[in-house]
């Protein structure tokens, strides 16, 4: 339950908030369609992390790029981080306010729609080139 308490003080996520969602299990054959529908790039936020859990399933072929939005945002907000000599990762919530754009986090589409805007955003200043 220790993991719970983590992951819950830093997303707001409680196990009661998902006793009745379905497991990856039971929609991995969904995802794994969309993902395969990307016929040349797959656009995220810290990606690695959903990888980690989706790669038990799908693997993206070597000619899909994968665009983390977090990684690009991070040098663009600027907070240097001194202990891993980088700049820090931001949350997406972080992300989205730093572009003026209100959403309700940990929703899985309000994340889809902000991720994609501050992607538009990054790409749209010239600063960051897009894909």
């Amino acid at each position: 339950m220790d993991e719970w308490q983590e992951a819950s003080q830093v997303n707001g996520i409680y196990p009661e908030t998902v006793v009745n969602t379905p497991t990856i299990d039971q929609i991995a054959r969904q995802i794994k369609g969309v993902l395969e529908s990307a016929d040349r790039m797959i656009i995220g936020y810290n990606v690695e992390f959903d990888l980690s859990f989706i790669r038990q399933f799908y693997r993206p072929s070597d000619d899909v790029e994968i665009v983390d939005v977090m990684l690009m945002f991070a040098p663009i907000y600027g907070q240097w981080n001194d202990y891993f000599g980088d700049y820090k990762w931001q949350s997406l919530g972080t992300a989205a306010n730093y572009y003026n754009y209100k959403y309700k986090a940990h929703d899985s589409m309000e994340d889809v729609k902000a991720t994609l805007f501050v992607y538009q955003k990054l790409t749209a200043t010239g600063r960051i080139k897009a894909e």
